[in-house]
């Protein structure tokens, strides 16, 4: 699968220095997490899911799904800075790409993992670290969608700046690469059994397989590839936007 997939990719080079990349990483966002305590007669849900942490709510209310981050001029995604408002419309294919590219490298890491206790530690933050910053990219289409959007140039019109131009198109070029993710993700009930028996953890610690990793990895793409859409079709709706592949 990777191989459909080139490797050459290079993200814009940036002026600024690695000192400046802490001022511009965003708050860990939402991601499916499991119950601490099965036991827990309460049945408290981790403050740190779609539910408890006030996603669902704030999508439903169709507010700004992170009215608290990418506030700065630029943000930091998979590594690179990039210009927060600007960069998922001049950069779509790259971005995505560059997504892509986490989701193989994580794939890897499940095929080449052994039961070496002293790499598991390793392979645990590795494929942590690969899970958050693919879910991370993904907060951040959506508060891009919500707050940033401004589809205000009529596609058959040629009297747009260039940018406006390329922002007219995101709708469609968005729903492109949303589509590219489904197949890139599947089903599921499709997943190798190595990656499904993660489902059977019954004692979540704090070092877990990268199977572990994929398998929540696919469950917050699949949601949020719902939350992308909802936020997608609402701004359209009120920008008067009618992109003809919705």
């Amino acid at each position: 699968m990777a191989d459909d997939f080139s490797q050459s990719l290079t993200p814009p080079v940036s002026p600024f220095t690695a000192d400046s990349f802490c001022d511009m990483t965003p708050a860990r966002p939402p991601c499916f997490c499991c119950s601490e305590t099965k036991e827990d007669p309460t049945g408290a849900l981790s403050p740190q899911g779609y539910v408890a942490g006030g996603s669902l709510k704030r999508l439903l209310l169709r507010l700004d799904p992170a009215p608290a981050e990418y506030e700065t001029d630029t943000v930091e995604i998979f590594g690179f800075p990039w210009v927060t408002e600007t960069a998922l419309v001049e950069s779509t294919k790259l971005l995505f790409g560059l997504f892509r590219e986490k989701v193989y490298r994580l794939e890897s890491l499940v095929q080449s993992s052994s039961h070496d206790f002293g790499q598991a530690g390793n392979l645990h933050y590795e494929a942590e670290d690969l899970r958050q910053q693919c879910v991370s990219f993904l907060q951040y289409v959506k508060v891009f969608l919500h707050r940033f959007l401004e589809p205000t140039c009529s596609l058959d019109t040629s009297h747009c700046h260039p940018y406006e131009e390329l922002e007219a198109q995101l709708p469609s070029a968005l729903l492109e690469e949303i589509f590219g993710i489904t197949l890139l993700v599947g089903r599921l009930k499709d997943l190798p059994a190595n990656v499904q028996s993660a489902f059977t953890i019954a004692n979540p610690g704090k070092i877990f397989p990268p199977s572990w990793h994929l398998l929540h990895l696919h469950l917050d793409v699949h949601w949020s590839i719902l939350e992308i859409l909802t936020y997608l079709v609402t701004r359209c709706k009120a920008r008067w936007c009618t992109p003809t592949s919705l």
